[in-house]
């Protein structure tokens, strides 16, 4: 549907993980049944450099997979470090 397709998976993941009183993070996997492994959008790379996530696992269901960093993602992101202190 065109609501499901405009909310923010990997973020919603994070955010219920969270929530959940998680607060360390081995590895998020985004996978879709797609023709390349599927990346997340913009809005979740952010949430993604904002955590501390080592490695990023994109995938489809073919079996194609991809291991990238945060930084990988989103070069040149903001964060903290922006910020005066």
């Amino acid at each position: 549907s065109r609501i499901a397709a405009r909310v923010p998976k990997a973020k919603t993941a994070i955010a219920a993980a969270v929530t959940a009183g998680e607060r360390e993070f081995e590895a998020l996997a985004v996978i879709a049944d797609s023709l390349e492994p599927c990346a997340p959008c913009g809005m979740c790379r952010q949430v993604l450099v904002e955590f501390p996530i080592a490695r990023v696992i994109l995938a489809n269901t073919a079996g194609d997979l991809r291991v990238l960093t945060p930084d990988d993602l989103l070069p040149f992101a903001f964060g903290a470090a922006a910020l005066p202190s």
